[in-house]
């Protein structure tokens, strides 16, 4: 099995799931956006992920290649592959369905607890409230169709599932402790949104460790849709 990563710019790729996802018998290979925006086939494909990244989700002007993502998932949802997005990733699955991506009323950067909401084939396995990695300062509407899957106190759409195999993520599970690290280098990027550096890496060294099992749990559900949507 093999799927089609969007990644929208270097430091925004599969993080944990380049190892977890091979481990589970999946392999992948990235598009890098920014730099190839053509429209592929994805009939040699088994799945679509599309990656997060720092330009909004309506900046089509500034990032014509955000057009190739929504052209990616409406593609992905004709053949009927799954598809899974992680933050801006989710942001463009939702638009794409009509569900708007607004300014969420105050940014999220750092490690939140989440609230699940209801029965799902991705997040099957996960607590009832459990702790992530997050970095935007959108966030998306439940499109038509859809069903919430997360909340948390400051961001009430967390994840989300529309039909059986297309799912968005707001939250970066992706992420390494050496990812969210480097990250934290642009600390003007932190500041201007009102946080301190220092404490969200002090949260890293904390939280990390313990969303590596929600990492794993995520993928071997991935890779069951995977090999599901494979057979005939």
């Amino acid at each position: 099995m093999k799927v089609l990563v969007c990644r929208h710019s270097p430091q925004d790729g599969l993080g944990h799931f380049e190892t977890l996802l091979r481990q589970a018998g999946v392999d992948y290979e990235y598009q890098a956006m920014d730099r190839d925006d053509r429209v592929r086939s994805l009939r040699d494909y088994q799945g679509l992920v599309l990656m997060g990244g720092v330009m909004n989700a309506y900046q089509e002007a500034e990032y014509p290649f955000l057009r190739t993502d929504l052209a990616y998932v409406g593609q992905a949802l004709r053949l009927d592959l799954p598809i899974l997005g992680f933050c801006l990733g989710a942001q463009l699955c939702a638009r794409y369905l009509g569900g708007p991506v607004t300014k969420n009323p105050r940014p999220e950067l750092g490690w939140y607890e989440l609230r699940r909401e209801g029965e799902s084939s991705l997040l099957d396995g996960f607590p009832e409230r459990f702790r992530v990695f997050q970095w935007h300062e959108d966030s998306f509407a439940i499109p038509p169709g859809g069903r919430r899957l997360a909340s948390s106190a400051s961001c009430p759409n967390q994840a989300f599932v529309w039909g059986e195999r297309l799912y968005g993520l707001q939250f970066h599970l992706e992420v390494t402790r050496t990812m969210a690290e480097e990250w934290l280098q642009d600390e003007a990027a932190v500041t201007a949104w009102g946080f301190r550096p220092e404490a969200v890496l002090r949260d890293t060294r904390r939280y990390a460790a313990a969303a590596f099992p929600l990492a794993q749990t995520l993928a071997a559900n991935f890779a069951r849709l995977l090999g599901a949507a494979e057979r005939p």
